[in-house]
């Protein structure tokens, strides 16, 4: 018992971690939807990037910056997400701005394999990049809705909504061994109760 409970120890000090990872959107282009496989994941059609100081319009993009000069947007008002194809990611936090609309509500829904587990929705306004903490893991997609909020005053208008800054941790799919440790703990619960 000692032995395997030793070893189911030792496998599991050896599955990989990831350590945090800040999506910036820096070397991305300008107006440009997201290209799948930046920062190892999956982003919907209309995830762009934009390089504010190239835009250069008084707005929400320019003040979304929180690092850099790059931003991602919600192009075309449309709904976006990002995700992974294989295991499991962590979003620990985001920057949320909204490009035109005071008050614009960003409905952020969390998803593993098709079904809701989390969600909560940020209010937030043109003038300025909101934190929003999430610590959610387990998730294989996350997407994003934006409605409602009234016009700052700049030149454009709409539900376009800014994200900068996006802290994640990818969790690689477990190989055997490792995948195997809570069946293995199982039997030596039982080997120790006969």
């Amino acid at each position: 018992m000692r032995r395997l409970l030793a070893l189911c120890a030792a496998m599991a000090a050896l599955a990989p971690i990831s350590a945090a990872t800040i999506l910036d959107f820096e070397g991305l282009g300008n107006l440009q939807q997201i290209p799948n496989g930046y920062g190892g994941f999956t982003w919907g059609p209309y995830f762009w990037s934009l390089d504010t100081v190239a835009y250069g319009v008084p707005s929400g993009y320019l003040n979304g910056v929180v690092s850099g000069r790059n931003v991602a947007f919600s192009a075309f008002e449309s709904d976006v997400g990002f995700g992974v194809t294989s295991g499991t990611f962590a979003l620990n936090s985001l920057y949320l701005t909204a490009a035109w609309n005071d008050g614009l509500n960003v409905d952020i829904v969390g998803y593993r394999l098709g079904s809701l587990v989390r969600s909560t929705t940020a209010v937030v306004d043109a003038t300025g990049p909101t934190h929003v903490v999430l610590n959610w893991s387990g998730l294989d997609w996350v997407s994003f809705h934006s409605h409602g909020g009234t016009n700052h005053g700049y030149s454009g208008d709409g539900r376009h909504f800014v994200l900068d800054d996006v802290e994640v941790n990818s969790v690689p799919v477990v190989p055997g061994p490792v995948a195997a440790l809570p069946f293995l703990l199982g039997l030596a619960v039982r080997r120790r109760r006969r």
